[in-house]
């Protein structure tokens, strides 16, 4: 049994015989999708100029799954740790780990989030990946102290809206 390492969530999981790579920063994420792509037979690479913060990737070997993150450096501390942190929880999410980060925000933060009722909440299955991964994302920020105004206008819109999901599930609000 292998065990995924979330550094920057500060959890770990165990995911049988599947394998979690943090590839870390990295020049440009599609060049670096791309480079996977030729590496996994189930990734198609980009042919347009789309540039991301960051992006977690399935690749599915022989064997077993690989589960890939990584980002690029974006010179503001605050806005890394929220990229890691989202990507971070795509790993939880693909693994099946979520209720770890349930866990952790019920008893550091009296955020009781049920993320099972998130994926009812909403009908769009990207847009509610994106917003679980922005809960991540948020309680990174909120466990480091770190004022989320910073990020204004430097965030998808996605963020406002599990910010606003995570300030109506504080227990006694």
């Amino acid at each position: 049994m292998f065990i995924a390492n979330l550094k920057i969530l500060d959890i770990k999981i165990p995911i049988g015989i599947n394998a979690y790579h943090d590839d870390g920063y990295i020049n440009s994420v599609v060049e670096h999708f791309n480079k996977l792509s030729k590496k996994y037979s189930n990734l198609q690479p980009y042919d347009k100029e789309i540039e991301f913060n960051g992006m977690s990737v399935e690749g599915r070997g022989k064997i077993r799954k690989h589960f890939h993150i990584f980002y690029r450096d974006q010179v503001s501390e605050p806005l890394n740790l929220r990229t890691r942190a989202h990507e971070e929880t795509h790993a939880l999410d693909f693994f099946g780990w979520l209720n770890r980060l349930e866990n952790k925000l019920l008893t550091e933060q009296g955020i009781n989030i049920n993320f099972d009722g998130l994926r009812e909440d909403l009908q769009d299955s990207y847009i509610d990946q994106q917003v679980r991964a922005e809960i991540g994302a948020i309680y990174t920020l909120k466990s480091r102290n770190i004022d989320l105004k910073e990020l204004k206008g430097k965030v998808p819109e996605y963020f406002d809206y599990a910010l606003d999901f995570y300030e109506k599930h504080k227990v006694n609000n």
